[in-house]
Formats: structure tokens, C-alpha cells, sequence
């Protein structure tokens, strides 16, 4: 997270969609305001409101506050945490965490939405977050080496 209006020569999800940007950087206060929530909270008042009803609807509560609390950790050790990375794999934690955790919710409400077994609600999730810690990887190294004029 950071206070770029523009990402790869776009605009920000923050701008685009008038998200508050940022983290309070306050450990005691620490919120982190995501766009992928207002999706998760869009998702959660359809259930509340709507048809699923019994095991579906519990899944459904169950990978979101999942994927909400992972990202909000992986957040909070990146904003807080002391830990230096020694390793490619402890940072691809932290962001699977982050982003990773974030796909992966998003891929296993749609298995579960779609009647898949559990078993398989976890393959499709996992797939997810291997998807979404590939993308931050991607998207943190562009940051990290890009040649600014060209990725943003």
C-alpha cells in the first residue's frame, strides 16, 4: 500500500473508485482499507439478504473473514513487523498473505457458489493464491527494478 495516485500510468484503484487511501499508520488504530473489500462486504450483504441459506452460507462467511484476515496480517507485518527478509521465501509469505490471500478468497467463493466439494474449494483456492502472490511478486519487482517511465 502506498499514496501513488497512479499505478502503471493509470490511475490508482483508490482514485478510480474513491477508496480512503493509505493505512492509519497507528499500531492501536492499524485499518487497512482495501478495494477487494468493498467486494467482500458487497458479497457478504447479498448472503445476508438472500437465498444461500445453511452450509453455503456459513462457507461463504467462512473464506471471506479467511481472506480478510490474512491480508490484514500480511499488512500489518509489512507495516509494522521488524523482521528482515533473508530470503526469497519469506517474502513470498508476506505477500501471499497480502494479495495471495485476497485471490484466494475470491476464487473460493466462486467454488463454493458454484456447489464445488471442499476438497476442491481448496484446490481452487490455493490455485488463487498462488495466482495473486505471482501477481504481487510481478508487481513488487517492477517497483522495486522497473524503469519508471515505462511501468508507472
Amino acid at each position: 500500500m502506498d499514496d501513488h495516485d497512479e499505478r502503471r500510468g493509470r490511475p490508482a484503484v483508490h482514485v478510480k473508485f474513491a477508496f480512503p487511501k493509505g493505512v492509519s499508520k497507528d499500531p492501536g488504530t492499524a485499518r487497512v482499507f482495501l478495494g477487494s473489500y468493498h467486494a467482500f462486504d458487497t458479497v457478504e450483504a447479498h448472503i445476508r439478504h438472500g437465498s444461500v441459506q445453511g452450509r453455503k452460507k456459513d462457507r461463504i462467511a467462512d473464506e471471506i473473514a479467511l481472506g480478510k484476515f490474512n491480508a490484514e496480517t500480511g499488512q500489518y507485518i509489512d507495516l509494522f513487523g521488524t523482521q528482515e527478509f533473508t530470503s526469497l521465501k519469506d517474502f513470498e509469505r508476506l505477500v501471499s498473505l497480502k494479495t495471495g490471500s485476497l485471490y484466494g478468497a475470491a476464487a473460493a467463493l466462486g467454488a463454493v457458489l458454484g456447489n464445488e466439494e471442499e476438497d476442491n474449494t481448496d484446490r481452487i483456492r490455493n490455485a488463487g493464491v498462488s495466482i495473486g502472490t505471482a501477481f504481487q511478486l510481478r508487481d513488487d519487482l517492477l517497483d522495486w527494478g522497473g524503469d519508471e517511465a515505462l511501468v508507472g
